[in-house]
């Protein structure tokens, strides 16, 4: 694990305690309980909404995957964010009988981890570890302990690598070869940055892939519903399942060329590297497509927002971190699924043919916008190629 992403971790959580008095209005919430009168009751009620609005609006709810990893390995995951709302309400609507003693449970080891990161981050800081700070978006690659495998890792981090390079030239950065920032281990975590414009390029990939699966998802539930439907003549259900099977055929098999076409909308580089990087880029979608239903996480973590006299600088950073963060927020529940649920269409899948196409080389970003290529070209094809399958 890295050592300033755990103590930058720890730090947040101190503050964002300290800052809300949770301490205290965990311990007002308790005595409150105890006094069981009608006025102490609509007190705990008030003390309990306080809380809640703490734990609405903890940074870690919007921490990237690993962020949240560190969360759970630093066993605050009851105490903060989301988890310290579930957990609270859970014993405040469990057995009246039980009340006091299970909220006074929690309290206690509540106060243990706090203990913990406050000892934690006095150590680091005796060793002179400061808090991870980036003034870039830093964008990860987080392969988990079983694919531990040098060969494999190796093949990952190639398509991953052309991955960033394509946001990169899309984004319009002169400059597209790849650099490892850090890397830490435990499972294998591999992290780049990147510009507020290569990090809106691949929020916008990651931001269709939830999509994907949660319209996957839908569909796989109304298949379902159909099934359990026993008013429905066989005829019925059969005509019902045949439209839903061909909507989730025709979502996956135009989920990359629709993708590829939002992505480089906005492209304004070298038209005649346009097509290679269109082709190319639908091949590395799948391969991260590949990648998640294998386990691997990709995430951004965006710097801190600093105000600047551009107001419309700030405006775009501000509003980026915004939809960055809402992007992590729903990754949890994509990485979170069984392996069997992370399952997509054949469709979805790289081939080999299509995997030799990343092999290839494209011509830097021209340093001034094509003029002839903000019309759109009637003769060109705008699909991704779809080579064989294997």
């Amino acid at each position: 694990m890295d050592a300033q992403k755990l103590y930058r971790v720890a730090d947040d959580i101190l503050k964002e305690i300290t800052a809300n008095d949770v301490s205290g209005l965990f311990a007002n919430l308790s005595s409150y309980i105890s006094q069981n009168t009608t006025a102490s009751l609509d007190s705990a009620t008030e003390t309990q909404e306080k809380l809640n609005t703490v734990f609405d609006g903890s940074v870690t709810n919007q921490y990237a995957p690993s962020y949240r990893e560190i969360v759970q390995q630093l066993d605050a995951t009851n105490y903060v964010g989301e988890g310290g709302k579930i957990a609270l309400t859970q014993i405040l609507s469990g057995s009246p009988l039980s009340l006091v003693a299970n909220l006074q449970s929690h309290i206690e080891k509540f106060n243990q981890v706090v203990d913990k990161l406050r000892r934690l981050t006095e150590s680091l800081n005796a060793i002179n570890i400061t808090p991870y700070q980036s003034d870039l978006f830093e964008i990860g690659y987080v392969i988990p302990t079983d694919l531990n495998d040098l060969s494999y890792i190796s093949k990952r981090l190639t398509y991953y690598s052309k991955f960033i390079s394509l946001s990169s030239a899309i984004a319009g950065e002169k400059d597209t070869v790849i650099r490892l920032e850090r890397v830490s281990n435990g499972s294998l975590e591999f992290f780049v940055v990147g510009s507020i414009a290569v990090a809106k390029v691949v929020d916008k990939v990651l931001s269709r892939v939830v999509e994907l699966y949660k319209e996957l998802e839908t569909i796989k539930q109304m298949k379902a519903d159909t099934e359990n439907k026993m008013a429905q003549t066989l005829k019925t259900k059969a005509d019902i399942l045949k439209a839903l099977v061909a909507t989730e055929k025709e979502l996956s098999e135009k989920f990359v060329d629709n993708t590829v076409k939002d992505v480089m909308s906005d492209y304004s580089g070298d038209k005649d590297s346009k097509q290679e990087i269109k082709v190319q880029l639908g091949v590395t979608i799948k391969t991260l497509l590949d990648d998640i239903q294998n386990g691997i996480q990709v995430e951004i973590t965006p710097p801190e927002v600093v105000q600047t006299d551009d107001v419309e600088t700030s405006g775009d950073l501000t509003k980026t971190h915004a939809n960055i963060k809402a992007t992590n927020a729903e990754l949890i529940g994509v990485y979170s699924l069984p392996k069997e649920d992370r399952r997509l269409p054949e469709s979805l899948s790289a081939t080999q043919e299509e995997e030799k196409e990343l092999e290839k080389e494209i011509e830097p970003v021209a340093d001034v916008k094509d003029e002839a290529n903000e019309e759109t070209d009637a003769s060109e094809d705008t699909s991704v190629k779809k080579p064989s399958k294997k």
